[in-house]
């Protein structure tokens, strides 16, 4: 009855607005440069799988194509914070591209740096500055009726900031969207040999 409607009203926003004080908090520990990273050398398709497996049904029913080189060299990252930017670029992704069509996953060698993109087949970003995105509260289309607080891009690019990488945005020619950001390759340790 409208009891039960509007005490699941009220969840839901208490939901999203503790949702947006966590991420508001986070923001502000980001940029005070006081997040901690756990930067650990690691293959990237392993917090590829992870950010998949969480997101689970959330790419509803989009097609999901993953590309990633098999001569990746391992980065040097922090697995729960990469893994929060790649959650909130393909749940962006799937939230903007029509039911069916595919959400693309990839990423391609650099000279000093590994770039990875997300890209849909949505309407793209509208146009105009799209640096602007990652400010604080840009909403890509406030009227598009999707809840959200618009601090998802910009959370990814502090968190892709500290790690000395960069992030942007671009329309494709035939449509839809992409979100490139990159991770610095830097040197491996050489795995020392067990001894006997």
């Amino acid at each position: 009855g409208p009891a039960l409607d509007s005490a699941r009203t009220l969840r839901d926003q208490a939901g999203r607005l503790a949702g947006l004080v966590a991420n508001l908090l986070e923001m502000a520990r980001l940029n005070a440069g006081s997040v901690t990273l756990r930067q650990e050398w690691q293959p990237l398709e392993e917090v590829v799988g992870s950010s998949l497996n969480l997101l689970g049904d959330a790419l509803g029913r989009h097609r999901l194509r993953v590309d990633l080189p098999r001569d990746l060299p391992l980065l040097r990252f922090d697995a729960v914070l990469i893994e929060r930017v790649l959650c909130n670029l393909l749940e962006n992704a799937a939230k903007y591209a029509p039911a069916g069509s595919a959400v693309e996953i990839g990423a391609s060698q650099l000279d000093d740096h590994v770039e990875i993109r997300v890209c849909d087949h949505g309407q793209g970003f509208p146009a105009g500055n799209l640096n602007a995105l990652f400010e604080m509260f840009a909403r890509a289309q406030t009227e598009s009726g999707k809840p959200g607080t618009g601090l998802g891009l910009a959370i990814c690019r502090a968190i892709v900031e500290a790690h000395g990488g960069t992030i942007s945005a671009e329309n494709r020619p035939e449509g839809g969207a992409c979100v490139f950001f990159t991770l610095p390759k830097g040197v491996p340790p050489i795995m020392e040999e067990e001894s006997a």
